[in-house]
């Protein structure tokens, strides 16, 4: 039920008949209530979807880093290997071990290293 004032007399003692006008009660208190439950529930729920976003983004960084983490020690350990080759492939094609092993593998000298033979000719070494 609402308070209404309708009826009043005025200062010559007539009636008049003014508007109802309805004051607000426990109903409209209801409405506000729920309607703060509603907007508390949203919120809420944002929130919680926000944290697992989160935590699912999180998850994913870490696993993304991991594997960042391997193939940077991966290729670390090609470089390290590819710079033994180099230095191996420098020592193998460098002039000194060229010669050895043509003197070595295929009898084969420098001109400037003649020596003297037995009979007397120059024989190379």
């Amino acid at each position: 039920m609402h308070n209404t004032a309708t009826n009043l007399i005025n200062l010559h003692g007539s009636f008049v008949r003014k508007r109802e006008q309805k004051v607000r009660g426990v109903r409209h208190q209801r409405k506000k209530l729920q309607l703060y439950k509603v907007v508390g529930v949203m919120v809420f729920l944002a929130m919680l979807g926000g944290f697992a976003f989160s935590l699912w983004f999180g998850v994913h960084i870490d696993r993304n880093l991991k594997q960042l983490a391997e193939v940077r020690k991966e290729t670390d350990e090609v470089r390290a290997s590819n710079e033994q080759l180099n230095q191996m492939k420098a020592r193998l094609f460098s002039r000194e071990h060229v010669q050895a092993a043509a003197a070595v593998k295929l009898n084969l000298y420098p001109p400037q290293e003649m020596e003297k033979g037995r009979d007397g000719t120059r024989v190379r070494l």
